[in-house]
């Protein structure tokens, strides 16, 4: 995947998550949600929105790029990706490494 396509699926997939986590759905106004933070680190960081403040952490993979979002009150200490039929952690998807 290109870096300009890489870039732009990353803000989508964060903003798209923000936009799920507060339940607003998609809006009209998705250029003032600035995840700009999700292409320059792997860190989950902070994001206000509506009036409550959220977290957001992008998970970049050669195929593509899973971003999720909560609101900050909720404590989320680690995130990992699970086998949800026996609760192993994923650490290859495809053959490639997480």
């Amino acid at each position: 995947m290109c870096r300009q396509a890489s870039e732009f699926f990353c803000l989508w997939t964060a903003k798209e998550a923000l936009l799920k986590a507060n339940g607003s759905g998609l809006v009209d106004n998705l250029s003032q949600i600035n995840c700009a933070p999700s292409l320059l680190n792997r860190e989950p960081y902070g994001l206000p929105w509506q009036g409550d403040q959220y977290r957001l952490q992008s998970f970049h993979f050669p195929w593509g790029v899973i971003s999720l979002a909560w609101r900050e009150r909720l404590s989320v200490s680690d995130i990992q990706l699970v086998d949800w039929t026996s609760g192993a952690p994923i650490t290859e998807v495809n053959g490639m490494k997480n």
